[in-house]
């Protein structure tokens, strides 16, 4: 993934709360700014020229725009759907990486997880996928337990 990639995916997660509050336009616009410049004067040993630079405020522009795409103006700490279930998603994505690794079934949990090409989270998906794949009992108990609470919007 390329920087622009990156600062996309930085972008949603300030704008979707990722540091624990979710930030204006504004404040959205001025952290992914910073990031990208630090980002590439790493890089790059050097800070952008003037060229560089316009076309990055562009980049930055059409970040916030692809974000916040069809939320009013007036409208702060909100982002559009499809975004923050991605963020979400991502988030309890971790949180089963995690959870595998803590009960050592690594492997066979991702065997699983790849096999059905399923939401684990939905106990619907889970109940057919484990027809035909059964997961470690250890983790269809926890993502049993798990799916009972919903995490974020659109779940």
């Amino acid at each position: 993934m390329g920087l622009p990639g990156v600062i996309n995916y930085l972008g949603v997660g300030f704008a979707c709360g990722a540091l624990h509050k979710s930030f204006s336009r504004q404040e959205t616009l001025k952290l992914v700014s910073g990031v990208w410049r630090t980002i590439f004067a790493v890089r790059e040993g050097r800070d952008f020229t003037q060229e560089e630079l316009a076309k990055r405020e562009a980049s930055e522009r059409g970040v916030l725009a692809n974000i916040y795409n069809g939320v009013p103006l007036e409208t702060e700490g909100l982002a559009q759907m499809s975004y923050l279930k991605y963020f979400y998603g991502l988030e309890r994505a971790a949180l089963l990486m995690n959870t595998m690794a803590s009960f050592g079934i690594v492997d066979s949990g991702l065997n699983w997880l790849h096999s059905t090409k399923t939401n684990p989270y939905d106990p619907v998906d889970l109940a057919i996928a484990s027809r035909y794949y059964k997961p470690p009992q250890i983790l269809k108990e926890w993502l049993l337990e798990n799916s009972k609470q919903p995490r974020g919007p659109g779940n």
